[in-house]
């Protein structure tokens, strides 16, 4: 409350002082609080709940009052950061584990939707951060870990609602910013593509993931032949994704996505040679060689077509 009457109404710049101050409070203070909570049993969802309400105030200052002033900017940070860290770390206590993913998305995409109306890429960043938290509390991350790298036993792991949820909010989300970039009359830093090239990373391997799932499903990697089954698989849909994502780079609206087709591509060599040619037959080699000698061929020719603006050169 001091510093808030002090940056504010004083109109002052915060200090570096103030910074480690309010995080040692927070943890002495608030961390000493829910310990309390917690030993005797009840209180920790009201602390929970007051801490939102905190966050939602250093919302609230940091898009209404100091944004406005370029020469707070460093004000605006350390609210708007704080914000982010105080409803990460307390929404726990509040939504327990059957919300906290669902809050944690609505959020998310809520942050993607205003960095779309108010053209500020501040809020991408936190789309993207609670979009992260949410992928790792729901598991996403550690799935598609399991569907792209794990043996045969780990061939079809279907998603839960969570994970899915998750997805489908970075679909949105990205495709949020990037109509925005696409409008804007200047292209975004290299810094300022950074959450929202993220959020489109998430989207691209949470739909793989789907992909080698259903696709799993559908041809069976149970019982014999299943590992050369689900290499084939895995390869596919990365040969795949990197034609798709080449050909998006046609596309403005898939500007931060640009740097992917080769990376995808060289995971893929890689994955055919440290897998495929370990576990599968003549004939599974075959259609593995197959998918990835056309991606092979497809990309580069995509990638030089055109340029996508702001982006690197072909």
């Amino acid at each position: 409350g001091s510093f808030a009457v002090r940056t504010l109404m004083r109109m002052r710049s915060v200090t570096v002082f103030e910074v480690v101050q309010t995080v040692l409070a927070l943890l002495a203070g608030f961390g000493g609080a829910v310990r309390v909570a917690w030993t005797f049993g009840s209180g920790s969802r009201a602390l929970g709940v007051s801490a939102l309400v905190v966050a939602g105030g250093c919302y609230f200052v940091a898009f209404s009052f100091v944004e406005r002033r370029a020469e707070f900017r460093g004000n605006f940070l350390f609210y708007s950061t704080l914000a982010v860290l105080l409803t990460l770390a307390v929404s726990p206590l509040v939504f327990g584990t059957n919300l906290l993913v669902l809050f944690w998305c609505g959020l998310g995409f809520t942050a993607a939707l205003l960095g779309f109306r108010l053209n500020r890429i501040s809020l991408a960043a936190h789309s993207a951060a609670y979009v992260a938290a949410a992928g790792i509390f729901s598991g996403l991350f550690g799935g598609v870990i399991r569907t792209f790298l794990g043996g045969a036993a780990h061939g079809f792991s279907f998603p839960g609602r969570d994970a899915l949820v998750v997805v489908a909010t970075a679909v949105a989300s990205y495709t949020a910013l990037s109509v925005k970039e696409a409008r804007a009359a200047g292209p975004r830093t290299k810094l300022e593509r950074l959450p929202v090239a993220f959020l489109g990373v998430v989207a691209v391997v949470g739909i793989g993931g789907g992909a080698i799932d259903l696709l799993s499903l559908a041809f069976g990697t149970s019982g014999a032949g299943a590992a050369p089954r689900l290499a084939t698989i895995r390869t596919a849909v990365l040969s795949t994704a990197a034609i798709a994502l080449a050909w998006a780079r046609r596309r403005p609206f898939c500007g931060d996505l640009v740097w992917l087709p080769y990376p995808v591509l060289s995971a893929g060599g890689l994955k055919l040679v440290l897998e495929d040619l370990r576990t599968s037959g003549p004939a599974a080699l075959v259609i593995a060689f197959g998918f990835y000698g056309a991606a092979l061929i497809m990309v580069p020719r995509l990638l030089r077509r055109t340029e996508v603006p702001g982006g690197p050169p072909a």
